[in-house]
């Protein structure tokens, strides 16, 4: 399985994503997809190659909040969180796929609904296979 950490690099993971087990290769191709997907506001695309087990541990879950389980929950979520955004978009600067590990930067642009607030990041994101991960 691969887990999916999402987060500022350095920090502790927000996401623990298990993927279903593929070639160490296709581990690119499955963040490309779950990025091509969130840009989409496509949950069940992103869905798609995630466990149906999967953890999901958004940014601020480790000062409140909790970690979404399973695909209904992580659903709910996404759900939830894109009624508070008028826009996000996540732009895959560079990506590192070294097997069992994909490190990937990125550039995040969003703007709040109602608020009209502006967000401009650029945080890394850290994929690896359950195998990879321990």
């Amino acid at each position: 399985m691969l887990q999916v950490e999402v987060g500022y690099l350095g920090r502790p993971g927000s996401v623990r994503a298990p993927v279903r087990p593929l070639p160490a290769p296709v581990n690119e191709e499955i963040t490309r997809r779950l990025y091509d997907a969130w840009n989409r506001r496509d949950v069940e695309g992103m869905l798609a190659d995630v466990d149906p087990d999967v953890e999901w541990r958004p940014y601020l879950a480790s000062v409140a909040g909790k970690p979404a389980h399973g695909h209904a929950e992580v659903r709910a979520f996404l759900t939830e969180f894109s009624e508070n955004w008028e826009t996000f978009r996540v732009d895959i600067e560079e990506l590192f796929d070294a097997g069992d590990h994909v490190v990937t930067f990125v550039y995040v642009r969003a703007r709040g609904r109602g608020s009209g607030v502006e967000v401009d990041l650029k945080p890394g994101h850290h994929s690896c296979s359950e195998t990879g991960c321990s």
